[in-house]
């Protein structure tokens, strides 16, 4: 690190460093695979079975629900505002989003929404 810092210091140049613990955060493919994955299979097996047009947030925010979400009523400015308790998928460290996924999916599958695994890749012509 010494070395690397070295090469930083030079006379007039102004250098700016941040240390700060290393968090396991959610990834961006595990971004992807929530929005591009799961919720679109979660809204189309819901319009198919139940009939029922759901847009993306309203599923993203049920599936909070399901991994253990719940809802309070807050009052705000003296307008009663609706709030989920508890983390955003965004929140999650990996494997709490794990876990997540796994409640989701363990919700689904017995109602018949097969929610596929992020390594497969033939999902649209199946599920879709």
């Amino acid at each position: 690190m010494q070395r690397a810092l070295a090469g930083l210091t030079r006379a007039g140049v102004e250098v700016e460093g941040t240390v700060s613990r290393h968090t396991k955060r959610r990834t961006a493919a595990q971004n992807r695979y929530i929005h591009g994955v799961i919720v679109p299979v979660v809204q189309h097996w819901l319009r198919e079975s139940q009939g029922e047009n759901v847009n993306h947030d309203n599923c993203y925010y049920m599936l909070r629900q399901i991994v253990g979400d719940s809802l309070q009523i807050k009052l705000v400015g003296g307008i009663q505002v609706i709030s989920l308790t508890g983390k955003r998928f965004s929140e999650m460290n990996t494997q709490e989003f794990g876990e997540a996924v796994e409640k989701i999916k363990l919700y689904f599958s017995p109602k018949g929404c097969a929610i596929p695994d992020p390594t497969q890749h033939n999902f649209i012509n199946d599920f879709l």
